[in-house]
């Protein structure tokens, strides 16, 4: 069973949800482009308004100067591995990979795989019969990225959200461990293999 995230409770400075509002004078209200994140909300956790363009290069070189990159991978590359997965890649993890085809962590752990690796290894979790004889299935999940020693990092996809959790190989557990991908790199990038856990 997957656990449920912490609530994070913050809105956006204008609005809720993300969605900035503006009062003309005739009382009627107006939605228009997202206004930037307050100081009180800019450095939390919080999931990042999908509106919101990230630099990953920059965000996870915040994170741990001497993290390690690849060269971008090609936008038809990414068409032939969802054609191969028949599912679309998460948003956030396909601007990732247009910037830099996989990151390289501490202690040289792909923190985020190549493209080539993320198909593989998602069609051999959903597919492999003697992964169904000894786990739950694998088939809500979407594997990017592992912590060096067999647990394996994954968005929720059925139904599909922007989270992050972990299967665990040892107990066959799935948990939540970050509100998206940024979230993700943070954590993971600024401590040791083992942040995830408790």
């Amino acid at each position: 069973m997957f656990a449920t995230p912490p609530p994070c409770g913050l809105a956006r400075a204008g609005g809720s949800n993300g969605l900035a509002i503006s009062h003309r004078p005739s009382g009627t209200i107006h939605p228009h482009r997202p206004l930037p994140i307050s100081n009180t909300t800019a450095n939390s956790p919080c999931r990042t308004p999908s509106k919101l363009r990230i630099m990953w290069r920059q965000a996870a070189t915040a994170a741990f100067p001497g993290v390690g990159f690849r060269e971008p991978a090609q936008a038809s590359d990414l068409v032939v591995a969802e054609t191969r997965l028949r599912r679309t890649l998460p948003a956030e993890l396909r601007q990732l990979l247009l910037e830099s085809n996989g990151v390289i962590g501490p202690t040289h752990v792909d923190t985020v795989w190549p493209v080539d690796q993320i198909c593989e290894r998602n069609l051999l979790f959903w597919s492999d019969q003697t992964f169904a004889q000894l786990y739950m299935t694998f088939d809500a999940l979407f594997f990017f990225g592992d912590n060096g020693g067999g647990d394996q990092f994954a968005f929720v996809q059925k139904p599909e959200r922007p989270d992050i959790f972990v299967w665990e190989h040892e107990s066959d557990s799935r948990r939540w461990v970050a509100n998206n991908l940024q979230d993700y790199l943070g954590r993971s990038l600024r401590a040791g293999d083992d942040w995830y856990q408790l």
